[in-house]
């Protein structure tokens, strides 16, 4: 059995379930790593920061021929335009979540007559974070507090920057402090998803592991704390319990108490 026999059709689902089987010239997919990197003074080897993997984009150059490939062809970049995720059923890397992100149409009538070639970049999409019909007004609260967490993080690695040893020591109690009440806020979700309560531990024990490097620059400590910021936003969650995570956090580094959080005992 050879790889030919291994190849699979081309076919693409649409969100309202229309189907669209395809021929292909070329297959791509591509990715790359997320990565803070840090290069301290007199240090020849950089400190780095692996913060996952960017979404992995799959590229494919696929046509409709025949008599009526101009009806097939107008259907299909009409099926590409619908909202939200399609499936993919690549024939290489299996069936696929799939949302497409770029797409163009072409037609020649000179060469390549009776045919109409895409080119087509697809995302690969995960869970969806917030089911479809959650109401509006949620969905918004959520957004607002994660791009709030950005900026406040952002703000704090502007702020912070600790002149003598006192100071640097005053700074990681700080630290810690205020990674123990996001962990303790946050424990009912924690407690509910496993996958989640992992990624939080992991985060968590990344920043204090590597503090004593974070610790001389703000800016990669705030994209840190920036990343533990938004874990929470990925997965559907309790919005009360969100605010107190992230108002327990703000309160201890800047002295800001977030609207509508609770006062901590």
């Amino acid at each position: 059995m050879s790889y030919l026999d291994r190849l699979r059709t081309a076919k693409y689902t649409s969100p309202s379930g229309s189907e669209f089987a395809f021929k292909f010239n070329d297959l791509k997919r591509s990715s790359s790593k997320k990565a803070a990197v840090h290069e301290l003074p007199q240090q020849d080897d950089p400190s780095v920061q692996d913060l996952g993997n960017t979404a992995v984009r799959f590229a494919i150059e696929a046509f409709f021929s025949g008599e009526n490939y101009d009806q097939v062809a107008d259907s299909f970049w009409d099926a590409l335009a619908e909202k939200g995720p399609g499936v993919l059923q690549h024939p290489r890397w299996g069936d696929l979540s799939v949302l497409p992100l770029t797409y163009a149409q072409s037609e020649g009538f000179v060469d390549g007559m009776r045919q109409a070639r895409f080119e087509i970049e697809f995302v690969r999409v995960g869970e969806i974070a917030y089911p479809t019909t959650i109401v509006q007004t949620e969905a918004s609260i959520e957004d607002s507090l994660d791009t709030a967490g950005e900026a406040t993080g952002e703000a704090f690695g502007a702020q912070f920057d600790p002149e003598s040893a006192a100071d640097t020591a005053a700074a990681k109690d700080t630290i810690g402090d205020s990674l123990a009440a996001f962990s303790e806020n946050i424990s009912g979700i924690i407690a509910e998803n496993e996958k989640l309560s992992e990624e939080i531990k992991r985060l968590t024990a990344e920043i204090e592991n590597t503090l004593d490097t974070l610790i001389l620059d703000p800016i990669v400590m705030a994209q840190s704390y920036v990343h533990l910021f938004r874990t929470p936003g990925r997965m559907a969650t309790s919005i009360t319990k969100k605010i107190d995570g992230y108002g327990a956090m703000l309160k201890n580094l800047l002295g800001y108490t977030a609207p509508g959080s609770k006062p901590q005992a």
